[in-house]
């Protein structure tokens, strides 16, 4: 189930809502308990409180589709529940698809970009095909800070494609973890970079693992290059873990985050070992 909020979380200072409760479609008030968040996507995970006794009607899960069968020009909905239970809807089409998985350096480049009027409470709802299945989680334009306001009825709308929502919501859920941890360097997918490259001979041609994320940007000074990590490189594993896809990548830094764990990278045809330090983002790193 995807929510609006009217209220934020996240509060100026940086604390968070003392309480926190929700609006059925059926009007009733449910206490919940904030689990995670992200504050860098305005992404957070709620667990639902009812009192002793007490039943909980009109709420149904959301149907998952698949983000990456979208293509430019696609129709798409947003739905979303700004004031209170009662829905909006508006219409709109894709502008842009994209570029890459991984929002750990370029937001903008790792949303869905479509055209549609929406108001500022609708961020976190959801952006659904004409099947009514989720693709994306509507969020704030890249360059916001999380507390500032949205200006009303943008015409660009931005949304988080639907599977890296929910891997950031399994780890939140996880950790407990309200912060944004950061490395100081973005990933590529293989796939991702395939098609970036434009030529399956030179693709083909690559010194590259079996498995792993390419290094795709790097930020200087950052725990990364103070590991020693290159751009050109491929993350394997960290603390241990696989790095399959970029979904593993965003969990294991929520996982692992505030501490020092050894991560293999693979450069040049070899394995190599290095201690990289999770840390909580710094501002700066917020770029679009």
């Amino acid at each position: 189930m995807l929510i609006c909020c009217r209220s934020p979380l996240l509060l100026d200072n940086g604390g968070f809502a003392e309480r926190v409760d929700i609006e059925t479609s059926t009007g009733v008030r449910v206490d919940a308990e904030l689990l995670g968040s992200e504050p860098t996507i305005n992404l957070a995970v709620l667990r639902l409180k009812p009192a002793e006794g007490e039943t909980v009607g009109g709420l149904a899960p959301a149907r998952i589709g698949k983000a990456e069968s979208l293509e430019i020009g696609d129709s798409v909905f947003a739905v979303a529940d700004p004031f209170g239970a009662a829905r909006t809807f508006a219409p709109g089409v894709v502008m842009a698809l994209p570029v890459a998985s991984c929002y750990q350096a370029d937001l903008t480049g790792s949303f869905i970009h479509s055209s549609m009027a929406i108001s500022p409470e609708s961020v976190g709802g959801s952006l659904v095909n004409s099947a009514g299945e989720v693709l994306g989680m509507l969020v704030p334009p890249p360059s916001m800070q999380p507390s500032e306001p949205l200006q009303p009825h943008a015409y660009v709308t931005y949304a988080m494609q639907i599977d890296t929502a929910l891997g950031v919501a399994e780890a939140l859920t996880k950790k407990r973890s309200n912060h944004s941890p950061w490395t100081g360097f973005s990933v590529l997918s293989q796939q991702e970079l395939k098609a970036r490259m434009k030529d399956d001979a030179a693709f083909a041609a690559l010194k590259k693992p079996e498995f792993g994320l390419l290094v795709d940007d790097l930020y200087d000074p950052s725990p990364a290059t103070t590991a020693g990590v290159r751009r050109g490189d491929f993350v394997t594993e960290i603390n241990g873990t696989k790095i399959i896809g970029v979904v593993d990548f965003q969990q294991s830094l929520y996982y692992y985050s505030g501490s020092q764990v050894p991560a293999k990278f693979f450069r040049d045809g070899k394995d190599v070992t290095v201690m990289l330090k999770i840390e909580e983002r710094p501002a700066a790193a917020n770029r679009n």
